[in-house]
């Protein structure tokens, strides 16, 4: 491959990846937008969505966490608000819902862990 093609097609990647990110970005407020108008199904759809173009975009896992919370499914927000911080580690709101998505299981002692 020539130096011509690689520098095509490591641009083409380039664009691609950052399309991906804009996307996953507006799918991600787009599902803030529906949590904050009560729909939280739909909100969770564009979580999702969100997680699809982009499944290092922590704070789409948290916000999809957040909503299972809000919609008593603890353990469900457990997994993937853990996923937001395995990305992110120092994602203080992700620690927060974690302790939260803990204390709604009735694992108090997880949750005091993941509150510091």
């Amino acid at each position: 491959m020539g130096c011509w093609q690689r520098l095509f097609f490591s641009s083409l990647a380039l664009a691609t990846r950052s399309r991906s990110a804009k996307v996953s970005v507006a799918l991600k407020e787009q599902g803030v937008a529906r949590v904050r108008a009560g729909d939280y199904t739909a909100a969770v759809e564009l979580f999702r969505r969100a997680i699809e173009q982009n499944p290092n975009l922590a704070v789409a896992y948290n916000n999809l966490g957040a909503t299972y919370n809000a919609l008593g499914r603890h353990q469900e927000a457990l997994e993937v608000i853990q996923n937001a911080v395995n990305i992110q580690p120092d994602y203080v709101e992700a620690h927060y819902d974690l302790g939260v998505a803990y204390n709604n299981l009735g694992r108090n002692r997880e949750a005091v862990a993941a509150y510091r």
